[in-house]
């Protein structure tokens, strides 16, 4: 599962200062118990109210000022990096996590919805009714438009086909 709020923040790679994209993410105070695959590997984690962060391995490993103890600019000042952490399936992420309440001051935001997979439940079942309904309807007009297109072509060949079969066996057709 990933952090409740989340926005784009800019970052510079270390390998050749290219800009490169990275996921801010926040949570509340409980946010270990909302991210069990969290693992802090260096550091220590975030205080709550302070400009402070934990990265992703891989952003410290491919962005710049992402060691430990390093210091980002981003709104609301500079930020510090206090750890670093992976996150199980979210390993190939790179991504930083703070406290909500401080990110949502600093990037001049008030609020934020959670999503969870319950709450999307009732929209992914109709999205798959949805789904089925118009792929049954469109597999329907697909047979039915070859059967007439196969109609059509012997139609058209009737009396050749009948030439045919009175070659084959002229004595079962009546004259």
């Amino acid at each position: 599962m990933l952090p409740q709020a989340q926005v784009l923040v800019d970052g510079r790679k270390k390998a050749d200062g290219v800009p490169m994209g990275f996921v801010l993410g926040a949570d509340g105070p409980n946010f270990l118990e909302d991210l069990p695959e969290f693992h802090l590997t260096s550091g220590r984690l975030f205080t709550p109210g302070l400009h402070e962060l934990v990265a992703s391995t891989k952003c410290a490993r491919q962005l710049e000022d992402f060691e430990v103890g390093g210091k980002r600019s981003m709104p609301g000042g500079d930020w510090t990096v206090v750890g670093q952490f992976t996150m199980g399936s979210s390993e190939g992420i790179c991504m930083a996590l703070t406290d909500a309440d401080t990110m949502l001051s600093a990037f001049g935001r008030d609020s934020y919805n959670t999503i969870s997979a319950a709450s999307v439940k009732p929209l992914t079942g109709m999205l798959d009714f949805v789904t089925y309904f118009i792929g049954a309807i469109m597999a329907l007009a697909a047979t039915l438009g070859a059967v007439n297109s196969l109609y059509a072509i012997v139609d058209s060949r009737r009396r050749e086909l009948a030439t045919f079969l009175r070659a084959l066996r002229p004595d079962s057709f009546p004259e």
